[in-house]
């Protein structure tokens, strides 16, 4: 078992504004490392940016299924129509060695006592939503911890107990030894658990705990981007109600 703090991030989605404040919130806990979990791009008015800006500061970053669809359209006929949009606005804009940055990620990875995938490891792309569909996983996991994005949505699953935890709010979560868990640290640029805070969660290793963090950002600066940028003014409208 290692003994860093990790901050686990995802589904930042072109969003500088809530990817800064949650940099700031990072800062002040003395983390060790930064993972994220994917969807770096796709919604937002800011790809270049975001990107960079996880180039600098995260230690392991895999591929989401926005990440994808930049590089591969072929993985668009799951997307809505909002997400077409922004991916197709998005490329227009990307610069060559952003699109190298994301054709370059991997889909999964493996640690000495936990693994990262975007959606879930029998499809990465698929939505782990409840209780039902984490405990499909288990035949897939490597390690006793699952850490995913992809939904938006902070939970734990307990995958022995058969429990789902949500955190909407900020709070800890105790891990137990020898127990598996698929763990959700929600979104930094758009939460859909109808609270509009970001989310990002940190992985105490030595104490063997969850920490989910909330933070607050300017909703109002990166929705204006959104629509004078001509993204569709929904994908705005939902950050503020974050979903």
């Amino acid at each position: 078992m290692g003994k860093d703090k990790i901050a686990i991030i995802s589904d930042i989605h072109a969003n500088i504004e809530a990817l800064d404040e949650v940099y700031k919130d990072i800062e002040k806990e003395k983390i060790d490392k930064i993972i994220c979990l994917g969807d770096v791009v796709g919604y937002g008015p800011n790809p270049n940016e975001a990107i960079d800006m996880v180039k600098d500061r995260v230690l392991y970053t895999i591929k989401g299924n926005h990440d994808e669809g930049i590089i591969n359209e072929n993985v668009l006929f799951d997307f809505n129509e909002y997400g077409i949009k922004a991916i197709e606005w998005q490329k227009n804009i990307l610069k060559k060695d952003g699109f190298d940055f994301l054709s370059t990620l991997n889909f999964d990875m493996k640690f000495d006592d936990f693994q990262i995938v975007h959606g879930a490891l029998s499809n990465y792309f698929k939505y782990i939503l409840t209780i039902s569909d984490a405990l499909e996983e288990i035949k897939y996991m490597e390690r006793d911890i699952l850490f995913i994005g992809h939904s938006h949505r902070t939970a734990v699953f307990d995958l022995n107990d058969k429990i789902y935890y949500p955190f909407k709010e900020m709070g800890e979560f105790k891990l137990e030894k020898d127990k598996k868990y698929i763990i959700n640290p929600g979104s930094v640029g758009q939460p859909r658990d109808y609270n509009p805070l970001s989310s990002y969660l940190i992985f105490d290793q030595e104490n063997y705990k969850l920490i989910f963090k909330r933070v607050s950002y300017p909703f109002d600066i990166t929705r204006e981007k959104i629509i004078k940028g001509g993204l569709p003014e929904f994908l705005g409208d939902r950050l503020i109600i974050g979903f």
